[in-house]
């Protein structure tokens, strides 16, 4: 008999305890999984971060600016993110501290070779749209560039939205000494007052050095008078090559203790605010025997002393000077006004600083000091700008500066661009200086010449493609093809005529003279071979140098829309400041014009034409002789007075009614655009030739009373031959191409 197995049922306690065995091991398992998604996503979160940031940073330094949606914030503040942080379920605390300003979305599509795990639908994002539309993208503070991620990735409980600030961040300072690693040194400085303000401009020239953990892009500075609470307002500046600058105020308060801040950041884009104090010595005369008031005149200064007629009023009083010259001069009563050159010492310096000097009446003996702050300094254009137009020239301010020169930054286009070749190590001029003179449409002088060709009279076997047009600006009068030209007494009878010609009283440029008597086409070896002292020894060879000139100087200035004008009268060292070149004939004073040339740059003589378009430049600020009245209050003519103002008292250097010359760049009074002297003092010999031995004089003289001859635009001439004391000259730079 078969015995049968008994099958006996699972009872309940056991089933229950299984069910719960497999529940725990389900959550468990349900826990670890969702566990390891957060740290996978916390993980590429990181990743992300890390990627993209190492690629902003390349980004940045290579374009200075971030790979951004601009026209479009994310947020304006930090407290909006704030609020969005919470919202997603973060506590508000991730946000650098640092941040400040606008957080913008990352174009991720200007980086290359980057993969995302997260944020791909920055593409959606547009000028319309909002944070509430999207917010798995990354975005950036436009200071810290600290990179977020709005929509956030939880993990045990903590939603993370950037990189774990941990230690790295450093708040702000907002006040502070030198950070560590930055080093701050006041090399000089000194406050300037504005003629008819109360208040004061205050510069210093400082070096900035710094360490590896700081940058130099981004430098602000701004200046506050100590005390004032208001606002600053932060420029921006940048380093020469030594790591200095000079940061100058806008008009402050007059007073003696000043706040210069600086705005430096650091490699991680913190940025740090570095406040220094700044003392200004106040110079006290009152009590010294001798005053005295500064001529700023560009690249050097002339410091006029006289008697300080509160201590003496009458009596002789000697001056040592800061080189131990000495002066004695005769005290007056009323130092108001001091026209009698008995009354009044000069002493001239070149740089800026404070001259100390001493003075005696026989029994008292007193120091004065005087302070200079205006002498322009020079920096290289290589320094300056980094746009080049050619192999010789950068374009600097809208105005092209030839390679290897210096140029003044706080000088403009509109009121005098000025350069020179040469400089001291302290960044004053040694050399020659030039002023910019635009050439455009705007300024009205672009039609300066004609496109035809002919043979120059005197050299017919050379051939001209282009010509002068020559303008009189003594009165306003419709310019026909060749130009309207009325030079003499306003006179309409006589008119332009081309180098072809050789008709009397007729202007024309370039063009030889014919006279037999003193024109080249006999003294052709009176004009040197450019570039040498070597004479030419045939005719032919001068036209063909007058055109070559004439017709490079046209290329020049259509390439790069301008030329220089030599800053003073063509004088006996040069083109530097001082006595003019004078009691020569126009062929000296040619070839001296010439001595500027090298693979860069050409000089000569100034042309008729260029005079013209100079005049046109300067036509909006001074009466240069458009409307036939008489230059007054900038030149030095018989019937101007030429002064020098300040401190209450008026220097008369050259007394109405009285002719005499002074020297070229002696006052600013003579001053237009920075070009010196350029109306009146002495004639100034061109190269634009009228009748048959003459060539023309611009510009008027010292001994002009009231004549046509007696504005910047006007003309005179005379032979070439003559050897006169009123007549000197002018060069003109331009570019080679």
């Amino acid at each position: 008999m078969m015995k049968l197995k008994n099958n006996r049922g699972v009872t309940l306690v056991i089933l229950t305890i299984t069910v719960t065995v497999l529940l725990i091991v389900t959550s468990i398992t349900i826990y670890n999984a969702t566990n390891h998604l957060a740290i996978r996503n916390l993980n590429h979160l990181y990743a992300d971060l890390d990627s993209i940031g190492t690629k902003v940073s390349d980004y940045y330094l290579t374009n200075h600016s971030l790979p951004v949606y601009y026209d479009n914030a994310y947020f304006d503040t930090k407290e909006q993110l704030k609020t969005l942080f919470k919202a997603n379920g973060g506590t508000g605390e991730e946000i650098n501290p640092n941040d400040d300003g606008p957080y913008y979305v990352l174009n991720l599509s200007r980086l290359e070779n980057l993969t995302l795990n997260f944020g791909r639908t920055y593409e959606n994002w547009t000028d319309n749209s909002s944070y509430q539309d999207n917010q798995d993208l990354y975005i950036i503070n436009g200071v810290t560039h600290q990179i977020y991620y709005p929509q956030g990735i939880t993990y045990r409980d903590t939603v993370y939205f950037t990189m774990d600030l941990g230690d790295e961040i450093v708040n702000k300072i907002e006040t502070a000494s030198l950070p560590d690693g930055v080093t701050l040194t006041i090399n000089e400085s000194n406050k300037n007052t504005i003629s008819g303000e109360t208040k004061v401009m205050v510069q210093a020239n400082i070096t900035l050095d710094f360490n590896d953990n700081y940058t130099t892009e981004n430098l602000q500075y701004g200046w506050r008078a100590a005390g004032d609470t208001s606002d600053i307002t932060y420029s921006k500046f940048t380093l020469d090559e030594n790591n200095s600058a000079t940061l100058i105020s806008k008009l402050l308060e007059d007073q003696e203790e000043y706040d210069l801040y600086i705005k430096v950041y650091d490699k991680n884009g913190y940025e740090h605010i570095i406040e220094q104090p700044i003392t200004l010595e106040i110079i006290d005369n009152s009590q010294s025997l001798v005053l005295g008031l500064v001529d700023d005149l560009g690249t050097r200064s002339t410091i006029y002393l006289y008697g300080n007629s509160d201590q003496i009023t009458s009596g002789e009083i000697t001056i040592t000077m800061p080189d131990n010259s000495t002066k004695t001069i005769t005290a007056t009563s009323d130092n108001t006004e001091i026209s009698d050159e008995a009354n009044y010492a000069t002493y001239t310096v070149t740089q800026n600083g404070t001259y100390t000097f001493s003075a005696t009446n026989g029994t008292t003996t007193t120091e004065t000091k005087i302070k200079v702050s205006n002498i322009e300094t020079f920096t290289p254009i290589e320094q300056v700008s980094t746009t080049a137009l050619s192999n010789n020239a950068y374009s600097y301010k809208g105005a092209a500066v030839p390679k290897g020169y210096y140029v003044d930054t706080k000088s403009e286009v509109d009121t005098g661009l000025v350069i020179t070749d040469e400089i001291n190590n302290e960044g004053y001029a040694t050399g020659n200086e030039w002023v910019w003179v635009p050439i455009n449409s705007t300024v009205g002088n672009d039609d300066y010449y004609i496109e035809e060709s002919g043979n120059f009279a005197g050299a017919t076997s050379v051939s001209y493609s282009k010509y002068s047009k020559l303008y009189s600006f003594s009165k306003p009068r419709t310019r026909d093809t060749y130009g309207t030209f009325y030079p003499s007494g306003n006179s309409s009878t006589e008119n332009l005529t081309k180098p072809s010609q050789t008709d009397e009283y007729r202007y024309r440029e370039p063009s030889l003279l014919t006279s037999s008597g003193y024109g080249e086409t006999t003294y052709y070896s009176s004009i040197n071979i450019r570039g040498t002292e070597t004479p030419h020894t045939n005719v032919a060879e001068v036209a063909t140098q007058y055109k070559d000139d004439y017709e490079n100087m046209i290329e020049s200035v259509n390439t790069y829309g301008g030329f220089y004008i030599g800053r003073y009268e063509i004088t006996v060292n040069g083109e530097k400041a001082g006595d003019s070149l004078t009691g020569v004939n126009w062929y000296v004073l040619y070839n001296e014009c010439m001595k500027f040339d090298d693979e860069i740059v050409t000089s000569g003589m100034m042309y008729g034409t260029l005079w013209d378009a100079t005049m046109q430049w300067l036509s909006s600020k001074y009466d240069v002789g458009y409307t036939g009245n008489t230059t007054s209050g900038y030149g030095n003519y018989y019937y101007e007075e030429v002064k020098v103002e300040g401190d209450g008292t008026t220097i008369i250097v050259k007394p109405s009614g009285t002719r005499q010359a002074l020297q070229t760049g002696q006052t600013t009074y003579t001053k237009s655009n920075n070009i010196y002297d350029i109306s009146g003092n002495h004639y100034d010999f061109t190269q634009e030739a009228v009748t048959v031995g003459s060539r023309v004089l611009r510009g008027g003289y010292y001994g002009n009373s009231s004549n046509t001859g007696t504005y910047a635009a006007g003309r005179n001439y005379v032979p070439v031959s003559g050897e006169f004391t009123s007549n000197s000259s002018r060069s003109h730079l331009y570019i080679k191409k």
